[in-house]
Parts: structure tokens; C-alpha cells; sequence
């Protein structure tokens, strides 16, 4: 049942099933990241964080600004920092590690051709790099979708493989098949050519 969800989401309606998906203090996380990007606003550092701690990370999201990166990626690390209890430090340490996975994704999607990606496609990217895949593997696989058709789809289904289990490697090779047949969309190539884990 799962896997139709996932065909539909992919092949219909793929924004609308990510929304859904996401429930919890992480989507309020989200949701009030959104409502600030509208109004052109920056999300405010907590103030529980000391003097040393605001500042290193509203230098980073700083940066993020000035090279056109997302912000929301580094405010859910902080918001995932914050819930788990983890020490300051750590947060920062994985904002800078968010950071630095921002900036290698969209470079990997220039690179490839895209010269104006988007957040969606920036921030899954860096999910994707997350994981282990590599900027030349993020590069070939959007250099080779074409510029018309929705590059974040291929991400979303490359995200919900790896998050099953299957490596990187294999979940690359997947997509890119069903990305290069003539004709097949994403979410149909994928439903016909893999066998899920249970």
C-alpha cells in the first residue's frame, strides 16, 4: 500500500505528499520557516543559546543568505539539536556540516547545468550528500534530467530509497535508468523496476 502511495505522490501530486508526510514539532519547525521566507524575514537564533553560540550561527545563516541557500535546512538542525537535548557545540557543529553540504549541492546542480536551482532542489541534494552520495553523483544525475522536468521528484525518490535502506549506489542507478527511458515517467519507472525492502 505504501508503495502506490508512493507512485501517486511521485507521479501526481509529489509537493502535497511531502507536506503531508511531515507532522510533529519538526513541521511547525517547517511550516514557520515558510510563513518567514514569505515575508522576506530571517528566522531568529533561539535565545537560550549563549552570545558565542547566536553568533556563529547567525554568521553561518549569513552566509547561506549571501550565497543564496536555503536557510530552512540549518533551522531544522538547530530545531533537531534543540529537541534532542544535544550541547551547543554539537548544534553548531551540525549547522556548519548543513552548511557546507548547501554549498557542494548547488554547486554540484550548476555544475550539471541548472543555473538557477531551486531551494527544494538545493535542500534535497544536500540530504542526498548527507547520505553519502557524491557531488559528481548529484551532478550526473541533473545533468542528465532535463531542464523542463522536476529534478526535486528524482531527489524525493533517491531520499525515499536511501531512508529504506538501499544504498546510495544502487538508488542512484534506479533513478538514472528510469530518468533515461524514453517516455517513462519517474514515479512509474520506479514502481516497474524495484523490488522494496519489507
Amino acid at each position: 500500500m505504501r508503495h502506490a502511495i508512493l507512485v501517486f505522490a511521485l507521479t501526481l501530486a509529489p509537493a502535497v505528499a511531502v507536506a503531508q508526510a511531515e507532522t510533529g514539532p519538526q513541521a511547525d519547525v517547517r511550516a514557520q520557516a515558510a510563513l518567514t521566507a514569505r515575508r522576506g524575514d530571517s528566522l531568529r537564533i533561539p535565545e537560550v543559546f549563549s552570545a558565542d553560540t547566536r553568533a556563529r550561527l547567525t554568521a553561518m545563516l549569513d552566509i547561506a543568505r549571501r550565497k543564496n541557500l536555503p536557510e530552512e535546512p540549518m533551522h531544522d538542525r538547530i530545531a533537531e539539536g534543540q529537541a534532542k537535548g544535544a550541547a551547543e557545540s554539537e548544534i553548531v557543529a551540525a549547522s556548519a556540516t548543513t552548511l557546507t553540504q548547501l554549498e557542494l549541492s548547488k554547486s554540484a546542480l550548476v555544475r550539471a547545468g541548472r543555473e538557477r536551482p531551486s531551494d527544494v532542489e538545493i535542500s534535497r541534494g544536500a540530504q542526498l550528500l548527507a547520505r553519502g552520495a557524491s557531488s559528481v553523483q548529484l551532478t550526473a544525475l541533473a545533468g542528465r534530467e532535463p531542464a523542463e522536468r522536476r529534478l526535486d521528484v528524482a531527489l524525493d525518490v533517491l531520499l525515499d530509497l536511501t531512508a529504506q535502506g538501499m544504498p546510495v549506489d544502487r538508488a542512484l542507478a534506479a533513478v538514472e535508468t528510469a530518468v533515461a527511458a524514453a517516455g517513462t515517467r519517474i514515479g512509474v519507472g520506479i514502481g516497474a523496476g524495484i523490488t522494496r525492502k519489507p
